[in-house]
């Protein structure tokens, strides 16, 4: 089992039961920021500060309330001591650009690329990353994760890391992206961390291990959560399963370390999707696509098992689509939230 974040938030109920899982964050007046958090945010003392900065850069007031929950445009109650249904958010990997898109196709959220928080850039008052912080503030939807964390010029793996760098580089990503109030960030960064031909295994295993705990420090230092993405073979020769994923997990345990499973290389690697229910409780962030990394619902990937392995593990969290969009990212993105909310709605 996977270590549990400290200082939980609980409150007693009239039924004399007592929940954690039902306080979710509740903006009485702040549209376009923080609507439900993930179960690693509100499960730690840190959850309550680390979302008002994002309602006051839009210049209005956070009210919070205990067992409520805001999604992107209504507000319902929710009984802390009643046993609540799985809730899946479903967003798409895209530019901040394209946040009106998203939001039009039925996106909960959206995933952006680490770079686009110029993190190369540590000053924050930068005029450059002032106005961009200023963008994201004003999308049409959260940006509640992102992916595409370390450049390929800054190795995890190999002769040619440089720790101080990369401890650097760490504060400035994740500390921007608890800023815009994202809960994940997806470490794949396939050319980052492959290793290099003639460098030995076990010690590039050791290096990843000193990567996840630094990434770790950071990340609870900031409040978001690291999710660690296993790729296929193509892309990189290390972390090439949930398996291998939730190895180096444990290895680390930090709270702040979970795993994410893409069924997308999931598929090219051929894991079986019971990995997803096995190991569930270290799954933070999920990917999804169809065939040939075509958006979901256009090829023939075995939903039913894939959503099957989902329900059993009682994940709650994201799934984002990440693909190769065609010409009509509009009908694509729409007809692929449309297709996985239609999966959990039989």
């Amino acid at each position: 089992m996977p270590p549990k974040a400290a200082g939980p938030l609980t409150t007693s109920c009239s039924t004399s039961c007592s929940a954690t899982s039902s306080w979710l964050p509740f903006y009485s007046s702040c549209t376009g920021a923080g609507p439900t958090a993930s179960r690693a945010r509100r499960a730690t003392s840190a959850f309550t500060p680390r979302w008002q900065p994002a309602c006051k850069r839009l210049g209005k007031p956070c009210s919070w309330a205990a067992s409520t929950v805001c999604t992107r445009s209504e507000f319902r109650p929710l009984d802390p001591c009643k046993e609540q249904s799985p809730v899946i958010q479903f967003g798409i990997c895209n530019p901040l650009t394209n946040h009106e898109l998203a939001a039009a196709g039925g996106c909960d959220y959206l995933e952006c690329g680490v770079s686009e928080l110029l993190p190369l850039i540590p000053e924050d008052d930068h005029p450059d990353v002032e106005a961009r912080m200023a963008e994201f503030a004003a999308t049409a939807l959260p940006v509640k994760a992102f992916a595409g964390f370390i450049p390929a010029n800054l190795k995890v793996t190999g002769p040619e890391v440089e720790w101080g760098r990369l401890s650097a580089y760490l504060d400035t990503a994740l500390r921007r992206a608890s800023q815009v109030g994202a809960d994940i960030v997806v470490w794949g960064s396939g050319h980052s961390r492959h290793v290099p031909d003639g460098f030995a295994r076990d010690a590039a295993e050791e290096q990843v291990v000193r990567f996840l705990h630094l990434a770790g420090h950071w990340a609870e230092q900031h409040g978001v959560t690291i999710a660690i993405e296993p790729l296929n073979t193509k892309e990189s020769n290390i972390v090439n399963s949930v398996s291998e994923g939730v190895n180096f997990a444990e290895r680390v345990a930090h709270p702040r370390i979970r795993v994410l499973a893409d069924f997308y290389h999931m598929q090219e690697e051929d894991e079986p999707t019971d990995v997803i229910s096995r190991f569930g409780s270290w799954l933070s962030h999920m990917h999804t696509a169809d065939t040939g990394r075509l958006y979901a619902g256009s090829g023939d990937y075995p939903y039913a098992d894939f959503v099957t392995e989902v329900n059993k593990a009682d994940y709650q969290g994201m799934l984002s689509v990440e693909c190769r969009w065609g010409e009509d990212l509009a009908g694509e993105i729409k007809a692929s939230v449309d297709y996985l909310k239609s999966l959990w709605a039989t």
